[in-house]
């Protein structure tokens, strides 16, 4: 027996042999994820604020297309893992043309960015 390893994502999955406490009835398959310790990943926690708040400026035809965020591999080329002070992708939610043009709700959120950076080594 071990314990889960803290801010670790998990995936459970149940195939079509299992049965109910009885044994005769068979349950249908299933799968569900979740994460241990408060860890924040790509998926589930950064991706929705980029499709939400960067995407429309760093896409193909954006104003800032020369930086794309369109996939995961995009914005970790501006991510140093376990430094986000270092890490664009992160410092610059603090300079002047992203502090005024970004919805004040991701600049509340630049935490989980952070946390995502700094905790996380920016896996998902």
């Amino acid at each position: 027996q071990r314990l889960l390893d803290l801010e670790t994502r998990y995936l459970v999955s149940i195939d079509d042999r299992a049965t109910d406490a009885t044994g005769f009835h068979r349950l249908p398959p299933t799968s569900w994820a979740f994460t241990t310790g408060g860890g924040y990943f790509y998926t589930t926690d950064i991706k929705p604020l980029v499709s939400s708040y960067c995407s429309q400026c760093h896409r193909a035809g954006g104003s800032a297309a020369r930086i794309s965020l369109d996939s995961y591999a995009d914005v970790r080329k501006y991510v140093e893992p376990g430094n986000a002070e270092k890490s664009p992708f992160y410092s610059v939610l603090r300079d002047s043309v992203h502090r005024s043009a970004l919805d004040k709700r991701v600049l509340a959120q630049e935490h989980l960015i952070r946390d995502w950076i700094n905790n996380n080594k920016a896996g998902d």
